[in-house]
Order: C-alpha cells, then structure tokens, then sequence
C-alpha cells in the first residue's frame, strides 16, 4: 500500500498553471466578498458528514454518532424558521444527502444504508450489507447514483442505482480495489465519481472510464459548475483541490498553510465554496480563493450553498477519542437560524428540537423494494482504451505473507487484508500529522481498556482510525485520533 504524503503545494511555481494561492491577507476584488458566517450549533453528540437544501428554508444535515452501529444515524432538518431532529429509522451512520425536490431527499450511509424522505415519510429502503455508501446525487428524481466501498477490506469500490422504481447494483466494467466517496454530474451523460488515491471516474451515459488526476491523495468529494468546470478535493495535513476543464484535471494550488479539504459546492453561476479541517472555510470567485475568520476548530465535512446567499457548512470532530467529543457543529449565514436545543444532550431525542409533524417512519417494508442485481450494459475493461490508473496505487500482495487468519492485534497486514485473525480487521491508520498511513490488523473498542496493553503499549487509544468510517479502534500512540 502506498504510504500517503502531506506534500505541500508551491504557489509561485505553479501560478502559470492553475488560479492563484489563498492570500489571507488579500481583500477580494471590490464587490465580491463572500458573506459572513457564524456558528449556528456546536457541541452536538454526533459528527455531521453531509448538507443539502432544497431552498434556504429547507435544509437538510446528516451524520452519525462514534462508534457506529445501529442507531448512530443523525437527521436535522431545517423547515421554514426552525431546525427539528428527524428520528433516523435506527440507521447507523449517515454519510451524505441529496435530493432532487422538497419531496424527493436520499441519505446514505453505513452498511449500505439508504434513506427516503418523500415529503411525508422518511424511510429506511436499503440496508445491513457489509460496506458504506458514501455519497447519493441524480440527474432527476428516476436517475439516482449511490456510491461507496468496503473501508475495512482495504476498499471494494461500490456503484449502485436508482431507475425511479428500485436500486440495482452496477459495475464501472474496470478493475480498481479503492473506496468511491461522491459522485456529482452535470447530467445524466455526464457523471464523475471521486475516491481513493486521486482516483475519478466519468460516465458518459453509456460506459464508466476513469480519468487521469495530479494526485494520490484521496479526493472526497466534486461538485462543479456544468461538464468542463469541475472541483474535487481531499488531502489531509495539506489541502487538494483539482479543477476540470473538459480537458482534464490540474491541480489548484492554495498554498502549504492550511489543512486538508472535505467538502466542495459549486453550481453554474455561482462562486464556488470550499471547507475542511480544523474549521476551514474558502470562497472561490473568479478563479480566486478567499479563506473565511476561522470560527471554530471543528473540521467541516460538507458545505452546501442555494447559490443566493445562503451557506450551510457541517462537520464535528471525526477523530475524537470519545464519543462525548464529537463536537457536532453547523455555520451558516445569518439568515439560517440557529439549532436551538435545551441543554447539553443528544440532538436527536432532545424534547426541545421536535421532529416535524408530519414525518412518520415506515420501516416495516425496508429493503423490501430493491430489487436483484441487473446485468450491466457498460463496456468491458477492455475496451476503455483512456484508462488511467497508477499501478503504484494498486494492493500490494506479498508472497511470503502469513496464511489467513494467523495475524494478530498490531500485526502488520498491508500484504493482505484478509490475513488478520478472527475478530481483527485490517485497518488504514492515519497518521494525520505526517500525512502517512499505518495498516495493522485491529478491533473495534469502546474504550482503552479494550485494547490489549501488549500489542499496543504504553499511550493506546480508542478512536477512529481515518476518514470515511465511524468505527473506533485500538490505535497506538501518536497515529490518527490518538495524542
């Protein structure tokens, strides 16, 4: 597995190739200054992961609770002058949300978890299967794409489909082994897919090819502007940020100061929005980047704009040891009200935040319109003569390594994921400060003390091991979310 690298962009030396650095200092042009956010909730017991509105007065969030399981899935929504708590169907973690009306909202998440809010029920019609769907988007309400991968398994790549009357899952008809984690399109011939290792795909309405990027880092999510303006980022201790012209991808530097990037919005017309971690927020106008005053440290995994003024950005800290450091935060501008809860507690079940009258749940028949796996109509690998994947990014496969099953707590496991003993998955443990991943087969914890003192010594932790999981587990001191 290729050891991920923080690598800082050089400005000036890229300058003639993409739009100018992030200046902090740098008043935007005369009329163009982005609007003015504040914190509109903060301290929330879940991690906020995806935003999207049908208008400014109707806004939806999602997200998930440490840990996982059933259960931990977070819905707010925005309807009119108040924020309510949706009850989740008991879903564990929601990952994302798009919609193509009021009446027409999807939620993905874990376990292949999907959700549907027709303007009256919010339902549960998919879910229990071993990977998670990362991000949802659609051209219009019968044209829906879902995407994901198995994080757990070293990244089985998942595409699955909505025709207006059930899911189906689909094939990109290429051979890749990494995690997708959004999908954006400009219609229904013009779809991308982002994911692992700089990885994007683009769907032409006939067949899936993937797409030559300036990057191994991985890219999280796109948004764009229409077919040949089109933003994807990711990165970790140093911000990605890739543009497509129609031509290709070139990477947008903004400079080695700030932190790595999660969430993009872009719509034609529209200045484009960025954020990411440790409470960073960019507005882009005409090619220009602006930061935003940090308000908070929560990092942000989602920004969403209705194009006229109004910014919803969603996030919490991912990382956190515990589940009581969450830290569940929105900012917006001052036209969306703040979440109003009693006290400190749990968003979705304080009394103060009421769920809409009119969402009932209706879980009885879940799963039960998905219908069988259709045969694919895209073109075989074969013929995708524009393929560009880097062989360097593909699974390592080590001939001298351990049978399967044998490798315990600790164990390095980057020569096969499947070779962790029973109870331990393989894991990508990232070191967020270097940049760089660590893979050691380990179990899902609660707490420290179920971490076992002699695989992991002195310092071990309990906490999230990277980005695009809720699951805690043992983790050794000074990688990912452990001090």
């Amino acid at each position: 597995m290729r050891r991920r690298l923080a690598l800082a962009a050089l400005c000036p030396a890229l300058a003639l190739l993409a739009p100018a650095c992030v200046d902090d200092d740098a008043a935007p042009p005369a009329g163009t200054s982005p609007p003015t956010l504040r914190v509109v909730a903060e301290g929330l017991d879940a991690v906020y992961l995806g935003v999207w509105g049908a208008s400014r007065n109707d806004v939806w969030a999602v997200g998930g609770a440490l840990g996982g399981g059933a259960g931990a899935g977070r819905v707010l929504h925005l309807a009119g002058a108040a924020w309510s708590a949706v009850d989740a169907a008991g879903a564990p973690g929601l990952w994302w949300t798009w919609g193509s009306s009021p009446s027409d909202v999807w939620m993905v998440g874990d376990e292949g978890t999907i959700l549907h809010f027709d303007g009256q029920h919010l339902a549960r019609v998919d879910g229990g299967h071993a990977y998670s769907l990362f991000g949802v988007w659609g051209s219009r309400a019968d044209d829906v794409w879902a995407v994901g991968g198995d994080v757990a398994s070293g990244g089985t790549p998942i595409v699955r489909h909505f025709d207006g009357a059930a899911w189906t899952d689909a094939t990109t008809g290429l051979t890749l082994q990494r995690n997708l984690f959004k999908v954006w399109g400009s219609a229904a011939n013009d779809v991308f897919v982002v994911g692992d290792h700089g990885t994007a795909l683009h769907y032409d309405g006939a067949r899936w090819t993937a797409l030559a990027t300036p990057t191994a880092e991985r890219l999280v999510t796109v948004s764009g502007r229409g077919a040949s303006d089109v933003y994807a980022v990711g990165g970790i201790g140093a911000p990605t940020l890739v543009h497509w012209d129609g031509a290709g991808f070139a990477a947008v530097p903004l400079g080695d100061e700030l932190p790595g990037l999660n969430g993009v919005w872009a719509a034609p017309g529209r200045d484009a929005w960025a954020a990411g971690y440790s409470g960073l927020v960019l507005s882009e106008h005409d090619g220009a980047w602006t930061r935003l005053p940090k308000l908070t440290s929560a990092s942000f995994h989602a920004i969403w704009s209705d194009g006229a003024g109004t910014v919803v950005a969603a996030g919490g800290n991912l990382f956190a040891s515990s589940r009581d450091a969450a830290n569940g935060t929105l900012v917006a501008t001052a036209d969306v009200p703040s979440v109003v809860l009693a006290g400190p507690g749990d968003a979705s079940t304080d009394t103060s935040v009421d769920a809409p009258a009119d969402v009932s749940l209706d879980v009885a028949d879940a799963g039960a319109d998905v219908a069988p796996v259709a045969d694919a109509s895209l073109d075989d690998a074969s013929d995708a003569s524009d393929v560009a994947v880097d062989a360097a990014d593909a699974p390592l496969v080590d001939d001298a390594a351990p049978e399967a099953g044998t490798l315990g707590p600790g164990a390095d496991c980057s020569g096969d994921a499947d070779t962790c003993s029973a109870g331990l998955d393989c894991w990508g443990l990232v070191d967020f400060d270097g940049g760089a991943t660590q893979v050691r087969c380990s179990r899902g914890c609660t707490v420290v003390e179920e971490c076992p003192a002699d695989a992991w010594g002195a310092g071990a932790c309990c906490a999230i091991p990277g980005p695009q999981t809720f699951t805690m587990v043992c983790i050794p001191s000074g990688v990912a979310g452990c001090p």
